[in-house]
């Protein structure tokens, strides 16, 4: 508990010096640095909180301490989830993960700070629960970044998309930026439900970006769009979700932080958003907020 006392007391000036340096950035840092200086100061007041609670700290102490005198390969023991009806897909979000049954049924459990288990509440799952029933398919945030994680979560029912955690820019596609703990309809489609939906890409971490793939190759997208990463002419964040207009035929989703990929069904790739490392593959640092071709790339079966 020393090291706990003294961590606590390194963090307070940090938390300090960290705030200042986001709230006086303007004229120092880009805006990319900014949102990570914001993220950074944000999960520095998250863990000052949590090692304010002496049972929680305990708690975790036990539990590590039970862990690493037990860990090897002889003591992984099986998941269980009461249901017979067989997997149909299973996965996570960042700390956060899910299994779908055949019966429609998901289960959810792990972290929850936002609400992204859909079950009405805030607080982390130790072991799986039923947060929704007759659902058809579930998406989330696979890769994790280097200082943000994923916290949120979308599934398909025949009558559209609903989704569930942070909503800090609108990447939940609800029509505002207010989290949600329950399962939530999104909005913004002409046609939301399960025979138009294709796929959904859970793009940039914390920051967010959702880009829904439609029958016929279309796009609709929301969330941060600092960059010009959601493709639509400019840089205003949506919350609601909208139609990318000038792209088309598209058959697969992909992207980073700040941009997003479009491969086409001819195998054309098409990027848009951040370019400061020259990660468009456009042979230029210059951002871009409307999708363009990528003239090197050319029958792509799959890009990341």
């Amino acid at each position: 508990m020393r090291c706990v006392s003294q961590l606590r007391r390194n963090l307070h000036p940090l938390r300090e010096l960290l705030g200042s340096l986001y709230r006086d950035s303007d004229q120092f840092f880009t805006d990319e640095t900014r949102l990570y200086l914001r993220d950074v100061y944000d999960h520095t007041i998250h863990i000052i909180e949590s090692l304010e609670d002496k049972n929680l700290v305990s708690s975790v102490i036990k539990e590590n301490r039970k862990y690493f005198s037990a860990v090897s390969p002889n003591n992984l023991k099986k998941l269980i989830i009461p249901n017979n009806s067989g997997l149909k897909k299973i996965g996570h979000s960042g700390c956060t993960s899910y299994a779908l049954y055949n019966d429609g049924k998901l289960y959810v459990w792990g972290k929850n700070n936002y609400g992204q288990c859909g079950l009405g509440h805030t607080t982390d799952v130790g072991f799986p629960t039923l947060s929704s029933t007759n659902v058809l398919n579930v998406w989330g945030t696979e890769n994790e970044g280097t200082h943000v994680w994923p916290s949120r979560l979308f599934i398909l029912k025949a009558d559209g998309l609903y989704s569930s955690g942070y909503n800090g820019y609108g990447q939940l596609g609800v029509g505002d930026t207010t989290d949600r703990n329950i399962w939530t309809k999104c909005n913004g489609f002409t046609n939301n439900t399960a025979n138009n939906i294709l796929d959904v890409y859970v793009g940039g971490n914390n920051y967010g970006v959702t880009v829904v793939l439609l029958n016929g190759g279309y796009l609709y997208i929301c969330g941060l769009n600092n960059f010009g990463q959601l493709g639509l002419s400019d840089t205003t964040n949506r919350s609601t979700f909208t139609s990318v207009l000038g792209i088309n035929n598209v058959k697969t989703i992909a992207g980073g932080q700040y941009h997003t990929f479009a491969i086409k069904n001819d195998g054309n790739v098409w990027s848009v958003g951040y370019s400061g490392y020259g990660q468009l593959g456009l042979n230029d640092r210059t951002n871009r907020s409307t999708f363009t071709s990528v003239p090197a790339l050319s029958d792509v079966k799959f890009i990341s």
